[in-house]
């Protein structure tokens, strides 16, 4: 019987007394049945730790209740074969660690499934749920992610308004983009894989309140036609279709009658719209375009090359339905009344070229081309 108790107690010191790592009692642990041990404190200080492999020989394989709750500006490096984490291991959605860096195809990261439990790879925070890989977050100072691979889902709010992020990336594993996942982030540029099948509302916000700069993808992709399919919002005339597509901004098509306020951001009128919108194309190595050349005509878009050096006085007049006007860069002694009665122009040409000086002293829209 007294054999038996010696054999109690020392197992009990197994279990529950600290073990020193490295000349310092900075972790306790607790013995599993299976022989590896679970973190059950950390009693180190500091912003950062790396929860060892092993602990005095055995296989670390959990982080017990609560270990890190309390240490909200922590980041925490775990090993690959993590299968346990207890409750509040790394503190609450309202209060955890600053990160958890894990490495993607570990059994760490296959068990990392409470919500509240992100985990670095790097500066992108990442959770499991559900099953799936999740991008959930970047940090606040990050200016470009490349999220990694195996990461299926963006989810809602995941970089709303982010204030520093320039350009993310998202690898082809992503097949669903939340709502408003990348709303208000007017500076971001976001890089999608060619095989999304989900885009909820407002994932890159709209125009009056801070769409992002441009949205990437190959133009003959599933994901090109999925976003064909949304409304980025025209400012002053919800009538016009517009999409990001292949990194342009598009008009797709004019619902109802004119005259259209094409937003100056629009780079390309599709097909479809261009029935609705005769075009116009002056021919390449025209030199002078003469006075109301294209007076009253009914185009809605009017490209003119950069050949053109001399244009004359109402050329472009009496044209109610023309929107966009394409002119080259270096018209720098353009007529009066080229425009009159034309008032729904824009002019595409170089920021900051003579012309673009020429429309501004006359109150005429611009857009960069």
């Amino acid at each position: 019987m007294r054999g038996k108790r010696v054999i109690l107690a020392v197992l009990l010191c197994a279990l529950l007394c600290p073990v020193t790592v490295r000349g310092e009692a900075e972790f306790s642990c607790a013995l599993q049945t299976d022989g590896t041990v679970w973190i059950t404190a950390w009693n180190g200080t500091g912003s950062e730790v790396t929860v060892p492999e092993t602990l005095d020989g055995r296989p670390v394989s959990g982080i017990g209740d609560g270990v890190f709750r309390d240490r909200t500006s922590l980041t925490v490096n775990l090993p690959a074969g993590l299968t346990h984490f207890g409750t509040e291991a790394f503190g609450t959605v309202f209060s955890r660690v600053k990160r958890i860096r894990c490495a993607l195809e570990s059994e760490t990261a296959r068990h990392l499934t409470m919500s509240f439990c992100p985990y670095e790879a790097p500066s992108v925070a990442l959770i499991w749920q559900s099953g799936v890989l999740c991008l959930r977050g970047v940090d606040e100072e990050a200016t470009e992610v490349t999220v990694p691979d195996g990461v299926e889902k963006v989810i809602a709010n995941a970089v709303y308004r982010h204030p520093t992020l320039r350009r993310i990336v998202l690898p082809e594993s992503v097949t669903e983009i939340g709502q408003e996942a990348f709303y208000g982030s007017s500076l971001l540029t976001v890089v999608l894989p060619s095989g999304v099948r989900t885009i909820g509302t407002g994932a890159f916000g709209n125009f009056g309140s801070g769409a992002v700069a441009g949205v990437v993808c190959d133009p003959l992709s599933g994901t090109a036609q999925l976003l064909s399919g949304l409304t980025f919002f025209a400012p002053g005339n919800e009538t016009c279709r517009l999409a990001w597509t292949g990194g342009e901004l598009v008009l797709l098509r004019v619902q109802g009658e004119g005259p259209y306020h094409i937003h100056p951001a629009v780079e390309r009128i599709t097909d479809e719209a261009a029935a609705a919108m005769p075009v116009m194309t002056v021919p390449e190595d025209t030199q002078v375009i003469g006075p109301e050349a294209f007076r009253a005509c009914g185009a809605n878009r009017l490209y003119v090359p950069d050949s053109v050096t001399e244009i004359g006085s109402a050329a472009f007049a009496d044209c109610p339905d023309l929107v966009l006007l394409r002119l080259p860069g270096g018209l720098a002694d353009l007529p009066d009344g080229l425009l009159d009665g034309s008032p729904h122009v824009t002019v595409i040409t170089p920021a900051g070229s003579e012309t673009a000086a020429w429309c501004a002293r006359n109150g005429i829209p611009t857009a960069d081309e």
